[in-house]
């Protein structure tokens, strides 16, 4: 029998809608319980460096990165990703509901 009408499930499909950098930043706010002042997404990366390559024959330096944490900053200047604690306190997060 064929199963080529069930739909074909992808491996890395995300579980949910994903969230902009802003929409981050007002879940890390709420994590955090800030409730004043503006704060942007920070994201860390770890490089390494090493020979690489298919095989040992073919190895070319190269370079790896890797995302190792995320988190918030203080905001210096506004911008787009710009959160402010205070404006995310009432507001309802996708997906989440507000908290009480």
């Amino acid at each position: 029998m064929s199963q080529s009408n069930k739909p074909v499930k992808k491996e890395n499909e995300p579980v949910a809608p994903t969230m902009s950098l802003r929409e981050l930043g007002e879940v890390l706010v709420r994590h955090y319980g800030l409730k004043k002042g503006k704060y942007e997404v920070l994201v860390e990366f770890m490089i390494g460096v090493g020979n690489v390559g298919p095989s040992p024959d073919n190895r070319l330096p190269g370079a790896t990165f890797g995302l190792s944490k995320i988190g918030l900053t203080k905001s210096q200047k506004d911008g787009p990703h710009t959160v402010d604690a205070e404006e995310v306190l009432g507001k309802k997060i996708r997906g989440l509901g507000s908290k009480s």
